[in-house]
């Protein structure tokens, strides 16, 4: 039996023709019966009848007495082979195919990308196992069929990167598909007078620092940049008898405006705004433009006082007299005690009061340790009884009077009322209030043996 790829070999005889001939009609009828005898033998479709040419080609038979023989129409035997071609997202073209041996396939993937939501295959180039290929690019390859061969498409996984911010500024990483085990610095950028504050969304397992996060891409990530706005502080206070609204600490956005308003207690007024420890002057509303500094702001106020020539606060005389005409009341002396009613508001005392006066309590005398004794007889006794009495000596007069918050005194003696010579007693002047009472202890009264006589004098506030 002939094998595959073996060729019947004659030799020739050139001395005979006759010989010759009967070969050749031999041959002809060999070459039409092989080619038959191989059909339904397990051999179909090779072609027997192409193997001469294929092994001795023309110029076997040039000169051979077979000159002129057209062997043209004899071939080799050609085999076919199976490609098969696998692709795990489809788009393969062509598939899988049967093709003669030496056939040149150029192959393809047809459909990549493929989208599923925010995951995204992509060709990745081909691997060809029991045949050499040449790879053109990630969705193409040529080759030359000489086996059985398996042609399999690789494909790359790609996850969405959905980059965005809130507030003013931006990321420098555009929303883009990102290779499946990378990973992505993605850089929070403010914008002027913003800053950024923090990274918001599908940022688990990725690492964080500061305005740059590194998205480690083993998933489809949405992530946020968020910025704020720059913001600055207004301290605004103020003194006592009024308020300024809103007070404390304010927060206050780059370039907004704010609005501040001075309202006094009654009886009281504006003296002055200061602004960044500037006077803007007694205004009762003051608003800050376009911010961009910290600032404060400070309000004072005064009491509102009468028009004569002691000025005397009406929030003081409206508490006796109600609402009048306060100036009017200021000179006048109602309850009758000698002092006009300016003068008992510089004293702390009431002025509907005449026994509310300020004045010098009877002086102690103040005692030492040292001391000497006196005898005397008591002769109404008989017999007479003698009797030992224990005298200390004097060190000082202590002086005591009736004080009101917010004053200053000063205590005055004088030995001679004729000559209205009155002295500020060593050590007492400008003495605060100790309401409700003052006391001071005057030392130097000892080594004087003249009458001494105290008044306190005193400075309203």
């Amino acid at each position: 039996m002939m094998k595959d790829g073996e060729i019947l070999r004659f030799q020739f005889l050139r001395s005979n023709f006759s010989i010759l001939l009967a070969l050749l009609l031999v041959f002809t009828f060999i070459e039409v019966s092989f080619a038959d005898r191989f059909l339904g033998s397990g051999f179909d479709g090779y072609d027997v009848s192409r193997s001469l040419q294929s092994y001795y080609g023309n110029s076997r038979f040039t000169g051979s007495g077979f000159d002129g023989y057209d062997n043209s129409q004899t071939n080799a035997v050609n085999f076919s082979f199976a490609l098969t071609v696998e692709s795990a997202y489809g788009g393969q073209s062509p598939g899988t195919t049967t093709n003669l041996c030496g056939s040149v396939l150029s192959l393809w993937v047809t459909n990549s990308p493929v989208g599923n939501g925010t995951t995204q295959y992509v060709g990745n180039g081909g691997v060809v196992l029991g045949n050499d290929f040449s790879q053109v690019n990630s969705t193409n390859i040529t080759l030359t069929l000489t086996n059985h061969a398996v042609l399999t498409w690789g494909w790359a996984t790609n996850y969405w990167l959905d980059t965005g911010f809130s507030g003013s500024g931006g990321v420098d990483v555009a929303d883009s598909w990102m290779l499946a085990g990378s990973s992505v610095a993605i850089t929070a950028i403010a914008s002027n007078n913003w800053h950024f504050a923090s990274w918001s969304g599908e940022t688990g397992g990725c690492g964080v620092a500061g305005n740059v996060i590194t998205a480690a891409m083993s998933q489809a990530r949405a992530i946020t940049a968020n910025f704020e706005i720059d913001m600055f502080s207004i301290v605004a206070s103020s003194g006592a008898n009024g308020v300024i609204a809103p007070s404390g600490t304010i927060a206050v956005a780059y370039g907004a405006n704010t609005n501040f308003v001075i309202t006094p207690d009654a009886f009281y007024h504006i003296v002055d705004v200061t602004v960044d420890s500037s006077s803007v002057g007694p205004s009762n509303v003051y608003m800050f433009v376009n911010v961009t500094n910290n600032h404060s702001i400070l309000s004072a106020f005064g009491a509102n006082m009468t028009t004569n020539g002691k000025p005397t606060p009406e929030w003081w005389l409206n508490q006796y007299y109600g609402v009048t005409d306060y100036t009017a009341v200021a000179e006048e002396d109602t309850d009758g005690d000698g002092v006009p009613t300016w003068a008992e508001y510089i004293a702390g005392t009431d002025p509907t009061n005449r026994l509310s006066v300020l004045a010098v309590t009877m002086p102690d005398l103040m005692y030492g340790t040292n001391y000497f004794e006196a005898v005397t007889e008591d002769t109404n006794f008989f017999p007479s009884v003698l009797e030992t009495q224990r005298i200390y000596e004097v060190i000082g007069h202590k002086v005591s009077w009736y004080s009101v918050t917010g004053r200053v005194y000063n205590l005055m003696f004088n030995t001679n009322l004729a000559s209205n010579a009155w002295l500020v007693v060593d050590g007492a002047s400008n003495i605060a209030a100790t309401p409700p009472q003052n006391t001071f202890t005057n030392e130097t009264a000892c080594f004087s043996n003249e009458l001494i006589f105290y008044r306190v004098k005193v400075n309203g506030p």
